[in-house]
Parts: C-alpha cells; sequence; structure tokens
C-alpha cells in the first residue's frame, strides 16, 4: 500500500516543487524589476535637477565661458554610456584620487569663484554630482561598479567629483569637437 501511495503522490509532489520553484524564481524577477524601475525614476528625478543646474550654469552671465565650455565638454561626454564606464572604472581603479592636475586646478577655479559667487558654484556642483548619480542609477554596469567599487564614497568626495570631471573633459576635448557656442552664450 506504501508503495501505491508513493506512486500515486509522487507526480504531484514533483509538480508542487516545480510550482515553488517558479514562485521564488518569479518573486525575484519582480523585486529585480521593482528595484531597477525605483532606480530609474530616481535617474530621472536627477537629471531633471541636473538639467535645472546646468540651464542655471549656461545662461548665467556671471558664469566664466571657459567655466561653462568645461561643463558643456562634461555634459556630452559624460551621457555617453562607454566612455561613462570608461571614466567610472579608472577613478575606481584609482582609488577616487584626484587623478591628475586638472582637477585640482579646476577645484581651485571652482573655489576662486565660490568667493564672488555661491550660487553659482552650487549650481555648477550640482550640475556634476546630479549627472554622475544619475548616470551610474541608470546603468546596471555602473550601479554594480558603484557596489564593488563604493563609487558613492567617491562622488561624495569633492576631490573624486572633480576628477570625474576633468576627466570627462579631457575626453570631451580629445573627440575635436567644438562646444556649440549657442550654448555657451547666455540669452
Amino acid at each position: 500500500m506504501t508503495e501505491w501511495m508513493n506512486i500515486e503522490v509522487a507526480p504531484a509532489v514533483a509538480a508542487a516543487a516545480v510550482l515553488c520553484a517558479l514562485v521564488v524564481v518569479t518573486s525575484l524577477q519582480v523585486a529585480r524589476y521593482r528595484d531597477r524601475a525605483a532606480a530609474l525614476r530616481a535617474a530621472n528625478e536627477l537629471l531633471r535637477i541636473h538639467q535645472e543646474a546646468a540651464a542655471f550654469v549656461f545662461n548665467s552671465e556671471r558664469a566664466p565661458l571657459r567655466l561653462r565650455e568645461k561643463l558643456l565638454f562634461f555634459c556630452d561626454t559624460i551621457f555617453d554610456r562607454p566612455t561613462f564606464l570608461a571614466i567610472i572604472t579608472e577613478v575606481c581603479r584609482d582609488g577616487g584620487g584626484t587623478g591628475n592636475g586638472d582637477a585640482k586646478a579646476f577645484a581651485k577655479d571652482l573655489n576662486a569663484l565660490r568667493g564672488q559667487d555661491e550660487e553659482l558654484v552650487e549650481a555648477y556642483e550640482t550640475a556634476i554630482r546630479t549627472a554622475i548619480s544619475a548616470m551610474v542609477l541608470r546603468d546596471p554596469h555602473a550601479s554594480l561598479l558603484a557596489q564593488q567599487f563604493s563609487i558613492v564614497r567617491v562622488v561624495a568626495d569633492k576631490r573624486s567629483e572633480m576628477a570625474v570631471f576633468s576627466r570627462a573633459v579631457r575626453i570631451g576635448k580629445q573627440h575635436d569637437r567644438e562646444p556649440p557656442r549657442a550654448m555657451l552664450i547666455p540669452a
């Protein structure tokens, strides 16, 4: 009688086990999709803030032309996915340090401007910080790098933020493109 029960019950037990496995896998997928959707919503909000801050800088007559040019190179470069991943990988490999003299010089320029126009510097830094953060959230590979290399700590450090910025500007300039002058001249 026990053999008969095992033969009769075995398919039902196997089906229940498969069904449980499917429920677990589906639940995990749904959780991943929800997390991804939340990251994309956050990235969208960061991009909105970035756009406002960048527009403030580009439209400000107080913003020096060379700083507007650098921000334009940065924006043009940072939103290119392969380039962004290369920059983030390089910064993470360097341990988030300042990277080069360009970053130090740029930070010095911003500090000098800070004494004259704090609002402009804050908008400039917000445009940089939100663009980097949005790209980390938008791209799953960059998010993985963020987890592996603690990029959040890197971005939170102004020196490292300037390292990402200066590398993006340098790469943007290497593309032999001139920034569109219409973007640099206040309306």
